[in-house]
């Protein structure tokens, strides 16, 4: 396995992405894998703790079948620069256009997927319903489809326990681990407990971060979680 480290993306309003590619021994061109979250791609060398493995899936295991995987820092966290707002719109926007990146690589096939759990699964709902040309397949495991319905507001009431836990001990925790100073202190600049409490009620910004299913027209694998009721279940049953 081969790794080309901090390819920079430039996205349509001139922001650069971050992202690591890691590649199979050989010539290529390859199909390729792209994982993108907010939890820092520079993290994916620690072990797993509470999910059966690290949530791109083994790095290994998908370069060892051939794959080129691009694993890559949302907008407004780990080294990508721009603002973090929630899967907001031009995030989104990152996501077809990464997407688009990859299929314009020498090593790319330009046949692209999507993986990962969870937050990574979230991102590949939304750049699937944009239909970037490239975009050929997607594998989502246990990602939300609704962001207020599924993991902020319950039933219209506030999800305490989730939002803490995901902003202050996930995000920004996990950007004091590792060497040197990240780019921004605490991971990440967005109040994320303060735009989600300022908005109680279902509204156009909570519409804009809503997985739009039925514009979806590429094959999805589909994988739902029985344990996640709280967070990922009722989403993937909506997709």
């Amino acid at each position: 396995m081969r790794m080309l480290k901090d390819e920079w993306i430039t996205a349509s309003d001139g922001a650069r992405i971050c992202a690591d590619v890691y590649l199979p021994d050989g010539d290529g061109p390859f199909p390729a894998l792209y994982a993108v979250a907010p939890y820092q791609k520079d993290l994916v060398y620690l072990p797993a703790v509470s999910i059966r493995f690290i949530e791109t899936g083994p790095l290994d295991y998908w370069t060892g079948h051939g794959y080129a995987l691009v694993v890559a820092d949302q907008r407004g966290t780990g080294r990508s620069e721009g603002d973090f707002a929630l899967f907001g719109p031009a995030e989104q926007r990152d996501l077809y256009d990464t997407i688009e990146w990859i299929a314009s690589r020498p090593w790319s096939t330009q046949k692209v997927s999507m993986i990962g759990e969870s937050a990574y699964s979230v991102n590949q709902w939304l750049a699937a319903a944009q239909r970037p040309p490239h975009l050929t397949c997607a594998l989502v495991y246990n990602g939300f489809t609704d962001l207020y319905h599924d993991a902020v507001y319950h039933g219209g009431v506030y999800s305490m326990g989730f939002v803490t836990f995901w902003s202050t001990d996930h995000l920004r925790a996990a950007a004091a681990i590792g060497g040197g100073t990240p780019p921004r202190p605490g991971g990440i600049t967005a109040d994320i407990i303060g735009m989600s409490l300022d908005r109680p009620v279902f509204d156009d910004w909570w519409d804009q971060r809503a997985v739009k299913v039925e514009d979806i027209d590429v094959p999805v694998l589909n994988i739902a979680w029985w344990y996640s009721v709280g967070l990922h279940l009722r989403g993937q049953l909506d997709g």
